[in-house]
């Protein structure tokens, strides 16, 4: 996958404002962990018991 704009239609290709960033993804192995981490299926005893609420970071 990657950006549009080149030499001839890619049906992979996204534009840049179709495109968003993968936080966290700093080499190709954590898209294929981010990917792979769409598959599973958690437990009731493993599921996150609230839906995760991101904050400023503090501390700096």
């Amino acid at each position: 996958m990657g950006f549009g704009g080149g030499h001839g239609h890619n049906p992979w290709a996204l534009d840049e404002e179709a495109a968003g960033p993968i936080v966290g993804a700093t080499r190709p192995g954590h898209l294929d962990d981010a990917a792979a981490a769409l598959g599973l299926d958690l437990t009731d005893a493993e599921a996150l018991e609230a839906a995760y609420t991101p904050r400023l970071p503090t501390g700096f």
